[in-house]
């Protein structure tokens, strides 16, 4: 108990120093307050874990059970997200269709819809050099 206490005393003790280098070293003084958040982020992290250790279980059994638990809601979550993709898709290409319909139909185009589209021949035009 006490071995495992000073380890992470000594853990904490040598992240601290790394951390204090990295933020007096660092590239730009506008990233200085966001190197401090990660490092107190990561701080907590470590000062937790060991409590969490004793006060929780642990067990690497556990840990597995939540992982595939995430990984199963992860992938029902992709599903859906993916079937909610194609119905859009679907209703913005039907509404595509039915505002390209009206679109026609206000312009009375309507009485050669069956005989396809026809676009009239265009004269050449000759090149002209724009100086």
């Amino acid at each position: 108990m006490h071995s495992e206490f000073f380890n992470t005393i000594c853990r904490v003790g040598i992240f601290m120093i790394c951390a204090q280098t990295i933020v007096h070293f660092r590239p730009n003084g506008s990233y200085e307050k966001y190197i401090k958040l990660l490092v107190s982020v990561m701080l907590l992290i470590q000062i937790l874990k060991p409590v969490m250790d004793i006060f929780g279980e642990s067990s690497s059994e556990d840990f597995e059970v939540r992982i595939a638990w995430f990984d199963e809601q992860l992938q029902e979550g992709l599903y859906k997200a993916e079937e909610g993709a194609e119905s859009a898709e679907e209703i913005i290409n039907q509404m595509t269709l039915d505002e390209a319909y009206e679109k026609i139909t206000e312009d009375g185009g309507t009485e050669n819809m069956d005989e396809g589209i026809y676009i009239e021949p265009v004269e050449k035009v000759e090149d002209v050099k724009l100086e």
